[in-house]
């Protein structure tokens, strides 16, 4: 016996589906599979720098030098709150020797 196709629909959650069949439809005109999770491509790995390249940059002006200011402004902001932790944490083991 097969399976319902709520069961391995896309819309099977919350009221993302309101026809009155389901839970339990065998046929469905709005039926679509989810993904399989296992066979989807792992996620692209990026440097720091591409990162925050594919922020948004909210400036005044839509100067190129304007945006690559906003971008070294906000690099040397995360290199030095990754500074103050590494710091912090040095302190914190030293201190629980």
């Amino acid at each position: 016996m097969a399976g319902y196709l709520c069961d391995h629909c896309r819309y099977d959650y919350g009221d993302a589906c309101r026809r009155p069949e389901r839970p339990n439809a065998r046929h469905c005109p709005d039926f679509v599979p989810r993904e399989n999770l296992w066979t989807a491509p792992p996620p692209v790995q990026l440097s720091a720098r591409e990162f925050l390249d594919s922020l948004p940059v909210v400036t005044h002006g839509d100067h190129p030098e304007i945006r690559s200011a906003a971008r070294e402004r906000w690099i040397r902001r995360i290199f030095a709150a990754a500074a103050i932790l590494g710091l912090a944490t040095a302190i914190l083991l030293t201190a629980l020797r």
